[in-house]
């Protein structure tokens, strides 16, 4: 009986010691959350187009500004409601490789030396249903070629590849100088870079963006041939000079739709196609206005890429997608014309007998009035 006793306890010790050596404290324990978070208790949807395990910072490298995870090649991933993401705000995303991380992270100024791999503005709307998927690109982050971006100005600016709709190619937030990007490329591509200004309204409840184009009727968008050789691996991108001989387009109107209904929401359609704003939201409820951007489709490719003066859109207001209780809103004669705001007001008791209350252009989009100069 004694002998059993002894076995017993030789091995209740060892199951404790393997528990022990199987068991991470809190300090080994993984510092990232790489949990994909619902659609209902995520803040933000990103998608990984690199083979590359990323790290999420906002606005700086620091541990307590770590946001999550975002694993090679995910799709749809969703980060969790930590700050800032926790509230309505935009933000700038910095990411660094696994690697980096994990070779970094028991100090802030070490973290603070890694190497950024992507640079992301985001935005998240608490009131929003934050429909947008950010994504890192895949041209960015790994490559030999340095891109060295000088930003002085009020405005966010990505940088898109071969045109206005292109992939992020990264991204240099208002009044930070000399952020360096890593651009994939061989010897002999021509990288054509267009920036976009970019920068919420609150005003509007909305992300504006705004183009540059070379000044005249009918120029082209403002874009940037780079060529990287063997021997040239570093571009200068100064986006100071940018207001130097160009001016700013929107890209198309903004619609400015003011619900006076006593009771009831609708959305906005555009032929079959509901309307959302860049923030996710569609819906306009009872006595309040949303904005919505409609963009126009850009002509012309390489250095004669632009937008045309006008463009028409098949607008109507419904509810829940009832197109038999839509409203029709007016088209302008030739089309909607360009960089201006439209106003929309639909007045009723409620969505049963909605109606057309008014509707006119409004103001000319000016980025000096919409955000107090560049």
């Amino acid at each position: 009986m004694r002998k059993f006793s002894k076995i017993w306890l030789l091995l209740l010790a060892a199951v404790l010691v393997l528990g022990l050596v199987g068991c991470k404290d809190d300090d080994e324990q993984d510092d990232v959350d790489w949990t994909n978070y619902s659609a209902a208790t995520r803040s933000i949807s990103l998608a990984n187009s690199t083979s590359v395990g990323l790290v999420g910072f906002a606005d700086r490298l620091e541990l307590n500004r770590m946001v999550g995870g975002l694993p090679a090649n995910a799709n749809n991933h969703g980060f969790s409601r930590v700050y800032p993401l926790d509230r309505t705000n935009d933000s700038m995303l910095i990411f660094i490789t696994e690697a980096e991380f994990n070779a970094r992270k028991n100090s802030d100024m070490q973290l603070r030396q890694a190497p950024i791999f992507s640079m992301q503005y985001v935005f998240y709307n608490a009131d929003g249903t934050n429909n947008t998927v950010f994504r890192v690109s895949g041209m960015g982050g790994i490559g030999g070629n340095e891109l060295v971006v000088h930003n002085p100005t009020q405005w966010n600016v990505e940088l898109r590849l071969d045109g206005p709709e292109g992939q992020t190619l990264g991204f240099a937030a208002r009044n930070m100088l000399n952020t360096t990007l890593y651009i994939e490329g061989g010897p002999g591509d021509i990288l054509n870079v267009f920036p976009v200004f970019r920068r919420y309204s609150p005003a509007h409840g909305e992300i504006i963006d705004v183009f540059p184009r070379f000044a005249g009727d009918d120029s082209p968008l403002y874009r940037r041939p780079m060529e990287f050789t063997s021997t040239h691996r570093r571009e200068n991108f100064d986006l100071g000079t940018l207001f130097s001989g160009q001016e700013l387009t929107s890209g198309g109107i903004i619609l400015r739709v003011t619900n006076s209904l006593n009771a009831g929401g609708f959305q906005v359609m555009n032929g079959g196609n509901r309307i959302a704003n860049q923030l996710g939201n569609y819906l306009v409820r009872a006595g309040q206005t949303e904005y919505f951007v409609l963009r126009f489709a850009s002509t012309g490719s390489g250095a004669n890429i632009n937008f045309p003066a006008k463009q028409s859109f098949s607008l109507t207001v419904a509810v829940d997608g009832m197109l038999q209780q839509a409203v029709t809103i007016p088209m302008p004669e030739g089309g909607y014309d360009i960089d201006y705001i439209y106003e929309v007001v639909i007045a009723g008791t409620n969505v049963n007998d909605q109606y057309l209350a008014s509707f006119n252009r409004g103001d000319r989009i000016n980025a000096d009035t919409l955000f107090g100069g560049n």
